[in-house]
């Protein structure tokens, strides 16, 4: 219940966060196309930054037992996630931005600031093992999916944020020590992400054509599945499979895990929607739909879980 409460008034404070931006637009302080600065600094130096940080933890058995069961957790959930989108899409008839709104999470710009806020640091790394797995699948299969390719672009895959990664868990697990004048900078850079993602959000809600999307039953559907239906069944999943045994403090690794799951749409989607000529303004009222309602919906999964 305690960590609930905490990620209610962590969320709420976020959407103060995306208020604020929002007003800055209606007071004509800033312009909807400055979002995409904000984008580029949390992108690609803001969100390395956090990653890299996140694991450079003390080294240990229980640790690296920790970071294993994160990677394979995120493995088989994005394996179940690409299932279960297909056998929506059969059901709705959803399209390949739909599915992908239920398969890629915010991990990066909401639940790593968001676990900082409520958990601690020590546990980052099992949600920043969750984003590198991300980062695999969204830049192999999801751009080919949106580019409608029938090969893959591997170079895609090697984005900043999963360099980043990959430099965190050769730090983590080679044990090489980090200068303390670097990690500072680190840490000071981390902080940004979070208020400056949430700030994005605001730019982009001034900006919408709330009544074009918001009226329609579809996105109320999409964000039923993405919000309630998914992240439910893998709460089961990892609650109920004896996955937590797998680690010491097992079920806390896989809340961190479970935390990546029912973060709203990825923003990234809607970057690569604008990209690939499809409807990007439609992917945004989906990551802005699902921002919103996550406000309620992950205290109340993270206290089904605790129970």
């Amino acid at each position: 219940m305690q960590i609930a409460m905490l990620l209610m008034r962590q969320t709420f404070v976020m959407f103060v966060i995306i208020a604020v931006g929002a007003l800055l637009v209606r007071a004509k302080l800033l312009k909807v196309e400055d979002g995409k600065t904000i984008s580029v600094v949390t992108l690609y130096v803001g969100l390395p930054c956090v990653i890299i940080k996140a694991f450079l933890t003390d080294y240990s058995a229980a640790a690296r037992k920790g970071v294993l069961l994160a990677l394979g957790a995120a493995f088989m959930i994005h394996v179940l996630m690409y299932l279960i989108s297909w056998i929506l899409g059969k059901i709705f008839g959803l399209d390949i931005m739909e599915k992908s709104s239920l398969i890629y999470t915010n991990v990066g710009n909401l639940i790593i600031p968001i676990i900082m806020a409520t958990i601690g640091d020590r546990w980052v790394v099992y949600a920043s093992a969750y984003l590198c797995v991300q980062s695999l699948f969204f830049w192999s299969f999801g751009q080919r999916g949106m580019h409608q390719e029938n090969s893959f672009n591997w170079r895609k895959m090697f984005n900043s944020n999963f360099v980043a990664a990959l430099i965190g868990m050769a730090l983590f697990f080679t044990g090489v020590p980090v200068p303390k004048i670097i990690y500072g900078g680190l840490d000071l850079v981390s902080g940004i992400v979070g208020p400056l993602a949430m700030l994005n959000i605001g730019l982009i809600c001034a900006g919408m054509n709330w009544k074009k999307y918001f009226t329609s039953a579809r996105l109320y559907l999409i964000v039923f599945l993405k919000m309630i239906l998914c992240p439910l069944i893998i709460l089961l999943i990892l609650k109920y499979s004896g996955m937590q045994s797998l680690a010491p403090n097992g079920k806390m690794v896989l809340y961190a895990v479970l935390l990546a799951t029912m973060t709203p749409s990825a923003m990234m989607i809607v970057q690569l929607a604008s990209v690939c000529g499809r409807d990007a303004e439609y992917g945004t009222s989906i990551n802005v739909a699902t921002t919103l309602v996550c406000i309620v919906t992950m205290p109340l999964l993270t206290m089904l879980y605790m129970m």
